[in-house]
């Protein structure tokens, strides 16, 4: 997608459904976003017509975003086909599941996620461990209050 001389790239790389349902993704764009100049990327893993309480929390995603400056459609393209033929490596235990992919520029992010405690084990940065900001977070600014009010 491309907005003026901004582009990214979404790559749904990993992610479970509940109850044997086929995870769906979408870019939402509505009218609590656009107050904010922002949209969602939503991977939707349950759906039902009447509520019900489930007996599984959540179930893992895994998805890579990269942003850039693209002065036109065809960089924004060269982005989706770069973004979406980076290497990717999944493996999962009963307890752990990790995640690697090798952007464009080689970098190589990590990820691993504890699938007992549902926490983050590490995120790492061409193997240096990084903190990650909230997913929320742009340029500094919680947007988190986005999806609350």
């Amino acid at each position: 997608m491309q907005v003026g001389q901004a582009c990214a790239a979404i790559r749904s790389i990993g992610a479970a459904g509940i109850h044997g349902q086929t995870p769906t993704a979408s870019l939402v764009v509505d009218e609590a976003g656009l107050e904010h100049g922002m949209a969602r990327f939503t991977i939707t893993q349950f759906t039902s017509a009447t509520p019900i309480r489930l007996e599984t929390d959540s179930a893992p995603v895994t998805a890579y975003l990269q942003a850039a400056d693209c002065a036109d459609a065809e960089e924004a393209h060269a982005l989706g086909e770069a973004v979406a033929a980076a290497p990717v490596s999944m493996a999962a235990t009963e307890t752990v599941r990790t995640a690697s992919i090798t952007t464009p520029a080689g970098t190589v992010l990590e990820v691993a996620t504890d699938l007992v405690a549902r926490d983050p084990l590490y995120r790492l940065v061409d193997g240096e461990p990084m903190r990650a900001p909230s997913l929320l977070t742009v340029s500094g600014a919680d947007y988190s209050h986005v999806l609350s009010d």
